[in-house]
């Protein structure tokens, strides 16, 4: 949109192009999928009465969480202070691929090599790593 006012043309939104690829191209727009941990899916998942004898655990895990991030905001706002000389790197193991991918039964059960996609992301330059 920035660069559509700066050349003075007419801009379409985000949505304007999501319907045209959904309904014209049968293409969709990828949507992340979120890693949950087991507790978390334990929790969404169980009764009432398995929500209670697991709530202490489940509020310990939540605090826990949110330590965690807070740790790694205060870590990431140290690294990008110029008088500091330290890195900060976020990583990621991505699931293991079966190669080839395909749907058809006999093509999963051939299977012979799997891909690992192991990413390392150094906060303060915005460098990322692949490692595959």
């Amino acid at each position: 949109m920035e660069k559509c006012t700066e050349k003075g043309i007419p801009g379409v939104k985000y949505s304007a192009n999501e319907k045209i690829f959904n309904t014209e191209f049968n293409i969709t727009f990828f949507q992340r999928k979120k890693d949950q941990c087991s507790l978390c899916t334990r929790f969404a998942n169980s009764t009432d009465a398995e929500k209670s004898t697991l709530k202490d655990k489940y509020e310990n895990h939540l605090q826990e969480k949110d330590l965690s991030r807070a740790a790694k905001k205060q870590d990431v706002a140290y690294s990008t202070d110029d008088t500091h000389n330290s890195t900060v790197a976020c990583y990621d193991l991505q699931a293991v691929m079966p190669l080839p991918s395909g749907e058809v039964s006999h093509c999963f059960y051939k299977s012979k090599l799997n891909m690992i996609n192991f990413t390392i992301f150094d906060v303060g330059s915005k460098t990322g790593f692949c490692y595959t």
